[in-house]
């Protein structure tokens, strides 16, 4: 198995001592199967933490789903509320402004 495209060699030399006990082809097999083992582990691991990275956000909000559906169905009935009151207040102060601008009127064409 050798070495995916696009990486490089792990093991760059093997220690002499070592070359000798297992021979060139030996130590390039050696070799080969710690640069393979090396690749597949970190492909492994970039899996997992992919996997991972996918999963938490999706199991982190899913304990809030429920309590956020119940804030936004209160938030929605406090906001209605204030609008209620906002729109009552807007008509009296409509009504209060024509009144006195009629008394304004009122005074200054009087004769």
């Amino acid at each position: 198995m050798a070495v995916p495209r696009g990486s490089w060699p792990l093991i760059i030399a093997i220690p002499e001592a070592l070359s000798d006990k297992l021979g060139p082809e030996g130590a390039r097999a050696l070799a080969d199967l710690l640069n393979n083992a090396t690749v597949q582990t970190r492909g492994d691991v970039i899996e997992i933490a992919a996997n991972r990275f996918e999963r938490a956000p999706a199991e982190e909000t899913s304990c809030f789903g429920l309590g956020l559906a119940e804030d936004f169905a209160a938030l929605r009935a406090q906001m209605h509320a204030i609008e209620r009151r906002l729109l009552r207040l807007m008509f009296v102060l409509w009504i209060t402004q024509i009144a006195a601008q009629a008394a304004i009127l009122f005074a200054f064409f009087r004769p």
